[in-house]
């Protein structure tokens, strides 16, 4: 088992105060896995995150593709991924890990391709934080 992955696992569950479940399919405990799964994607192949969970490859793939749908709706998951990936960026900088680029993944995950990946994520989250705001305010207006 990676060594990264344990590591982040065990952060996580500190910050979080419990133990994630690998069995249970109670939302909140697959929402920990699937935004620990999605924090560590950049850095571990399907396969490695999976075995951290006790799960085939495809569940961590089935984590991928609701990861955008989940970031929108779920303001839970949005909780759990920050967390996620504020204590994946921590491990992953005290291990002097750079996340991984490999061509054989069939798909363009190239430095330039992740860093509009990131550009798009950003640009969506300040989208949702700004209708938040205004939300808000409008709220505070009408007190």
């Amino acid at each position: 088992m990676s060594e990264l992955a344990v590591q982040v696992r065990a952060e996580y569950e500190r910050q979080i105060g419990e133990k994630i479940d690998n069995v249970r399919r109670h939302r909140p405990m697959v929402e920990h896995r699937a935004a620990v799964s999605n924090a560590l994607r950049p850095y571990l192949s399907y396969a490695t995150i999976g075995a951290l969970f006790e799960k085939d490859h495809s569940s961590v793939v089935h984590y991928n593709k609701e990861h955008e749908p989940m970031i929108r709706f779920s303001p839970a998951y949005r909780n759990k991924y920050a967390t996620a990936v504020e204590v994946v960026n921590n491990v992953t900088k005290g291990m002097d890990i750079a996340p991984i680029f490999h061509e054989s993944y069939n798909v363009d995950i190239s430095p330039r391709r992740a860093l509009e990946d990131i550009d798009r994520v950003i640009i969506g989250l300040m989208d949702m934080k700004c209708r938040i705001l205004a939300k808000q305010n409008k709220g505070l207006a009408q007190e």
